[in-house]
C-alpha cells in the first residue's frame, strides 16, 4: 500500500532485490552447547575479562548469569558486522 501511495503521488520507482550482506551468525557447535544454566538466574548479570597470558593481545571473557541476548548485545558491537543469534539458547 505505501509503495503504491509513493508510486502514484510522488511518481517514485522502486525495485526489490536480494542481496547478500555481511555478518555473523552465532550458532551451537555440533557437539551441543558446553554452557551452564545458571545456578541463579535472578542474579545479576556479570561479565569479567582477563588478558591472557598464553596469547598476547587477547583476552578471556567469563559471564554469569547472562543471556545469550544479553551478551550480544553488549559486544556484538566488537564486530565489524552486525552478529545474528541463532542460537536457540533463552536461559541465563
Amino acid at each position: 500500500m505505501l509503495q503504491r501511495a509513493l508510486k502514484e503521488r510522488f511518481h517514485l520507482a522502486y525495485h526489490t532485490e536480494d542481496k547478500l550482506l555481511p555478518g555473523y551468525v552465532m550458532t551451537v557447535a555440533k557437539g551441543g552447547t558446553k554452557l551452564a544454566e545458571a545456578k541463579d538466574p535472578t542474579a545479576a548479570s556479570n561479565c569479567q575479562s582477563a588478558q591472557d597470558k598464553t596469547t598476547p593481545g587477547q583476552a578471556t571473557l567469563t559471564c554469569t548469569s547472562e543471556t545469550m541476548a544479553k551478551f550480544l548485545a553488549m559486544f556484538g558491537g566488537a564486530f565489524p558486522h552486525p552478529v545474528i543469534d541463532h542460537t536457540g539458547l533463552t536461559k541465563s
